[in-house]
């Protein structure tokens, strides 16, 4: 594997940690990272030794039939992103933002009104980093906004310089999360075979007090073309909202 491959997995792992808390009142990544610091050029230097020095052969593709797209849950709102070739669905009463980059400025000072913390954050990373995340969505219902915390997504697209491999990013992935002992598991959606990585980590928030995150992660390939889809709630919620951040994150489909 070349290091730009390995800064590309790097990447890629750290930018899913860092934008999957993104409504919580901190992120656990974001805020051990001295101010201005880039999370992601951070994480390259820490992560380098996990990742393989071995070559990496690009898998031969054979032709195949398209996946059946998975049916729409009844009332919730398809999200379709042209530009960046993939569509996602969501339930009613969650509010999304689409970035663009003639938009990113004016959704982030939006999302600001709701959650200061992860606009001030996105505000404080490189205009490159920010510009990879393509969809912001996030739970509005008052019943679950009381409890603290609103369960989100989030989707990162980014455009590799060289071969990627949906195995390559599964095991580094697998190595950098190894303390939270992650679920890893291959899993077929709308846009095909995807990587579904869970697990849950300890987030500080207000007053000082420690809550449990449960993360479901869905990563997918399509070309050079990489795509990382984070839905992130409260462990105590995950009656309710596991099988939401699943039916996301396997809603997840091309668009052309």
């Amino acid at each position: 594997m070349t290091s730009q491959q390995k800064n590309i997995l790097t990447a890629l792992v750290f930018g899913n940690i860092v934008l999957f808390c993104c409504l919580a009142p901190a992120g656990y990544f974001v805020v051990s990272q001295p101010a201005g610091t880039d999370p992601v050029q951070s994480a390259m230097t820490t992560v380098q030794a996990f990742l393989p020095a071995t070559p990496t052969r690009r898998a031969t593709l054979t032709p195949t039939q398209p996946p059946p797209t998975l049916p729409l849950e009844p009332g919730w709102k398809l999200a379709v992103l042209s530009a960046d070739k993939f569509a996602i669905a969501s339930p009613p009463s969650w509010e999304i933002k689409t970035l663009t980059p003639t938009n990113l400025a004016a959704q982030i000072d939006e999302l600001a009104k709701k959650n200061p913390q992860l606009a001030s954050s996105l505000k404080g990373q490189s205009a490159e980093y920010v510009a990879k995340i393509k969809f912001i969505g996030y739970e509005t219902a008052t019943s679950v906004v009381r409890e603290g915390f609103m369960p989100n997504v989030n989707v990162i697209h980014n455009v590799e310089k060289s071969d990627l491999t949906l195995e390559d990013w599964i095991k580094a992935s697998e190595k950098e999360l190894a303390q939270y002992k992650p679920s890893i598991r291959r899993v077929r959606g709308s846009a095909g075979e995807m990587a579904e990585i869970k697990f849950t980590l300890p987030l500080k928030i207000a007053n000082n007090q420690t809550v449990n995150l449960a993360s479901a992660q869905y990563l997918i390939l399509r070309g050079r073309d990489s795509y990382a889809i984070s839905c992130v709630h409260l462990d105590k919620q995950a009656a309710t909202f596991a099988p939401i951040c699943e039916k996301i994150g396997l809603s997840f489909r091309w668009a052309n």
